[in-house]
């Protein structure tokens, strides 16, 4: 016969709550002892990822559970429904993206055959944008593993040497889909690795250095991605990031030959990310 309460027939029948990632056991009694245990957050805290589902049930169907028989239970049982449906929330958040201004440093280059004074290349340490998406894809607590692809954007790399042999300047567009796996995961600090490759374009000044037309053109490039970070973890879905990524491409075309077939663009930078 059913309950005049609604979903809980007694304080010690069980009922089985059901969701496409979970089948679990709950009972009046569980839920009711959650409401009268203080340090909650540490057992929401060691919850898969695959249980938040269990929580929003949890959260919805415990008032039936309880009824209006006495306020202090009632108080406790309002701070657990806030805080299952928060959790629920954080836990579900499975995609990210996140914006990072920074700069891209470069080393110097020897060219090849100069006879003039100043017979290095130098590049400007050009002003970058990175935009980043990512997917959690395995894994939490000590080690996640996300799909991520930086997105990274040398807005103008200036250049130099001894002779008006080269271009005055060029931008470059890096794609490189990866792999980053974050260490401590679920803690407010969190370092981070990554490796991936892809693609990128350069796009060469059509001036040269001390003027006049550029006889040469833009060029695209394959690369390799490695970097490393910190993920912050700030106010809700919100947090800061600080990334070191090296981008080991071609040589872009600077119409001059150098003691190097491919560069390293170490990208350095800081922003912000959100997830949801």
């Amino acid at each position: 016969m059913p309950h005049p309460r609604g979903s809980c027939a007694t304080a010690s029948e069980d009922r089985y709550v059901t969701s496409p990632n979970v089948h679990l056991t709950t009972s009046y009694q569980f839920v009711k002892t959650l409401c009268r245990t203080k340090p909650i957050i540490i057992l929401l805290g060691r919850l898969p990822l695959r249980h938040a589902n269990l929580l929003k049930t949890l959260a919805v169907q415990a008032p039936a559970c309880f009824g209006r028989r006495d306020v202090a239970q009632s108080t406790r049982l309002a701070i657990l429904v806030a805080v299952l449906t928060l959790a629920a929330n954080a836990l579900a958040q499975k995609n990210e993206i996140s914006g990072l201004i920074g700069r891209t440093f470069i080393p110097t280059q020897s060219i090849t055959g100069a006879t003039w004074e100043n017979p290095n290349l130098h590049f400007g340490n050009g002003l970058s944008l990175e935009g980043n998406y990512s997917r959690h894809l395995r894994g939490e607590g000590f080690l996640m593993l996300r799909f991520e692809v930086p997105v990274v954007y040398n807005i103008k790399e200036k250049l130099n040497t001894g002779a008006n042999v080269i271009p005055e300047s060029y931008s470059s567009l890096f794609v490189t889909p990866s792999l980053r796996a974050n260490i401590f995961s679920d803690t407010a600090f969190s370092p981070w690795v990554s490796f991936g490759g892809g693609y990128g374009r350069f796009f060469v000044s059509d001036k040269l250095l001390f003027g006049g037309p550029n006889p040469g053109g833009s060029g695209n490039t394959g690369l390799l991605q490695m970097g490393v970070g910190l993920d912050v973890k700030v106010h809700g879905p919100w947090g800061i990031r600080l990334a070191a990524r090296d981008f080991w491409s071609g040589h872009p075309p600077l119409l001059v030959e150098t003691n190097r077939d491919r560069q390293h663009n170490f990208f350095v930078g800081g922003g912000v990310t959100w997830q949801f």
